[in-house]
Order: C-alpha cells, then structure tokens, then sequence
C-alpha cells in the first residue's frame, strides 16, 4: 500500500536547493487545514495539520496528536476542488485503496486481530480544509503539477486485449461495401 501512517516528518528541500535524487522537495505547505476521512478511521479525524505538497507525496501532518499521512501519487485516483455551501471550500481526493485497515491494524498494534472491525470499503475519500479558502487553489495546482510528474502508465498489450474482449465478432459484417 502506498498510504503510510507517519509519527514525523521528513527534511524538506526547496526546489533547486538538492541535487540528491532521495531528496523531498517541497512544492508548497498549507498550515492550519483539516483532513477529513471518508469512512472516518476508527481515530476520527486527525483535526488540524498542514498539508505540505512535495513532488513524491503528499504529507498531512497534525502536531496535536503527533499522527499524519504520507500518500504516494499513484495512490490518488482524483483530486478536485470542491465549493460546496455546505462543507466549504476543500481540495476532495479520492484514494485508490481503503484506509480504513491501516488504521486498524496500527492501533492493534500491526497484527490486526479484531476481524470484526473489518469494513470492506474499495477507495477512501479524503478532503483537504484550509482555514483559508483562498488556498485551496493553490494546494490543487502544487498537486496537480507533482501528479504530473507520477504518470499512469497503461500496458499497451493489456489496452489492446480489452479493447478485443468489447467488440463481437461479427459485429462490422453487415456494413454496407463501397
């Protein structure tokens, strides 16, 4: 998985300040901004942190309670802005994988014995809240533009062979011939 629970955080670097490929270089930070979980992990939410954007992950960090995440690109199916009345301005993420596990087995202390906290969720919703709805553009854009940087490469022969599987055979046959 490529979501990581996190007690710290790494050095950042600023763009251009490190030639070390192992380098976090850090795109952009917002302090002062709630994460908000979807189906809420069994520790709720992580209340308020800083979001920092770097060009590999995206980190959240929360001083109060030491806790945050680490969520590698690929693992982010979508980002989005959303301006809804009701919830306010936020950056809305949608996670590859359930979260939910993770948390569950870190409080049990990684050996995840109380199955029947299971909850069978296929992707987590995540919503990024800044106290300054005016950053909520920005936070989109630094990570947008690192997204960009972690391209979904599809296997060509993979593509093709679903492409072969929807069409049946037969299917052209009685077009008209010129």
């Amino acid at each position: 998985m490529t979501i990581t629970i996190i007690r710290s955080l790494p050095d950042f670097q600023q763009p251009n300040e490190s030639t070390d490929e192992a380098a976090v270089i850090l795109r952009y930070s917002q302090p002062d901004t709630t994460m908000l979980l979807s189906p809420e992990v069994p520790s709720g939410t992580f209340g308020k942190g800083t979001i920092y954007v770097t060009e590999s992950q995206v980190y959240f960090f929360s001083p109060e309670t030491s806790t945050g995440l680490a969520i590698e690109y690929p693992s982010i199916v979508m980002h989005a802005v959303s301006r809804e009345e009701s919830s306010g301005s936020c950056v809305y993420c949608q996670l590859s994988d359930s979260i939910h596990q993770l948390f569950i087995q870190a409080s049990q202390g990684q050996n995840g014995e109380n199955e029947e906290d299971e909850i069978d969720d296929d992707f987590t919703e995540l919503r990024f809240v800044p106290n300054d709805a005016g950053a909520v553009d920005a936070i989109f854009e630094a990570m947008s533009e690192c997204a960009a940087l972690h391209p979904d490469f599809v296997d060509e022969e993979e593509f093709y062979e679903d492409d072969e599987e929807m069409l049946e055979e037969g299917q052209f046959d009685d077009a008209p011939e010129n």
